[in-house]
């Protein structure tokens, strides 16, 4: 089951080329059109935060699929009829989620670790609220660059020539993997903006 980054990488790895195509298309159409499908985006999410959390609360290894298909089921059904705040909500965990890893890299560990990322949740929540539309273009677009990437990186892998080259621009320099995802996002995040003004202006 797929609860980790490391999972979605060997996944990836196990794919067939032909199954990049699906995924090239579900990313393309999420960084064009995200915000209109915000909300089964939403949903979504939080399914696959509620097998994670399943999963990992699971005290033996044959209970993760049980435990990860009762959290999906359960958060992604309780996120649902409240959306409009689950967005907000949705935020403040990415954002928390960015400085637990932040300040653990930089050794920060327990109760300290856990304080600090409860706060920025805390704090980005209510912000995101209040920019309810950005949040949305924002998170829409990271994940259809991550589902563009992902097809794209079904499909390299299946060619050793681009695999290699890849492999070792990530190993020479560490902020190829993130690069690689930032343009994309950027570049989703002004198509929908432009589409989103374009909108407005067309009421």
């Amino acid at each position: 089951m797929i609860t980790s980054v490391s999972d979605w990488a060997a996944f990836l790895h196990s794919c067939d080329a032909l199954t990049g195509i699906p995924f090239i298309f579900a990313g393309g159409a999420l960084m064009a059109l995200g915000w209109r499908m915000w909300k089964f985006c939403v949903v979504i999410t939080f399914t696959l935060i509620g097998m994670a959390v399943g999963v990992g609360l699971a005290e033996a290894p044959q209970q993760q699929v049980t435990y990860g298909l009762c959290g999906a089921v359960v958060l992604g059904l309780a996120s649902f009829p409240p959306v409009q705040h689950s967005i907000s909500l949705l935020g403040g965990l990415l954002g928390g989620a960015l400085l637990h890893g932040m300040l653990e890299a930089f050794g920060l560990e327990g109760v300290a670790l856990w304080v600090s990322t409860g706060l920025v949740v805390m704090v980005v929540t209510p912000l995101c609220a209040i920019n309810r539309k950005q949040v949305i273009i924002l998170i829409t677009s990271f994940q259809g660059a991550v589902m563009l990437v992902s097809g794209l990186a079904i499909l390299a892998h299946s060619e050793p020539m681009f695999r290699g080259t890849y492999e070792e621009m990530a190993e020479y320099s560490a902020i190829v993997t993130p690069f690689v995802l930032l343009v994309p996002t950027v570049m989703s995040i002004f198509l929908q903006m432009a589409d989103v003004r374009q909108k407005e202006r067309g009421n």
